[in-house]
């Protein structure tokens, strides 16, 4: 859905990551420690991040401090990736892809590590949707989807 999105400008989601990595933790027996290592450096993340936002360190630290865990992350997304094995490594070749993504939240400000905000924002409608039997056409699921994205902006940017 992002690929049309430049890497540098966009966030992947880390809470996401956090259940890929879970699934690896829990999926191939041989495989199982990349997942739980990864689970482990991206709590470290998201540690930094909430110090961060607490104000206890600079964004300067949370760069700094960062770069150990980036550059494990990236050693073990790479030995997965290169690993035998039936999930683990496909998941590891796809988060490779979009692993510049991983941290716009340490670079720029006003960017978070997840996209809860925007999963706030689309729950509404999931549950219209689900409540209401979605649309009996492609006609009416662009205007539902449409009204849906004019009425979220509005009320974003305060407006009636």
């Amino acid at each position: 859905m992002y690929l049309f999105v430049e890497m540098d400008q966009r966030q992947v989601c880390l809470a996401h990551l956090l259940r890929d990595f879970q699934r690896m933790a829990e999926g191939e027996k041989s495989l199982r420690w990349i997942g739980e290592r990864l689970l482990g450096l991206t709590h470290s993340l998201f540690h930094l991040w909430h110090m961060h936002q607490r104000h206890e360190i600079e964004r300067i630290k949370l760069q700094r401090w960062s770069r150990h865990i980036r550059a494990r992350v990236s050693t073990l997304l790479d030995i997965g990736a290169r690993s035998s094995g039936y999930e683990t490594p496909g998941m590891c070749r796809g988060i490779l892809k979009t692993e510049p993504a991983m941290y716009t939240f340490i670079e720029h400000e006003g960017v978070e590590p997840t996209n809860n905000v925007a999963e706030r924002a689309v729950r509404p409608i999931v549950i219209h949707r689900k409540t209401s039997l979605g649309s009996q056409s492609d006609r009416g699921s662009r205007f539902i989807e449409r009204m849906h994205t004019a009425s979220a902006t509005l009320k974003k940017t305060g407006r009636s």
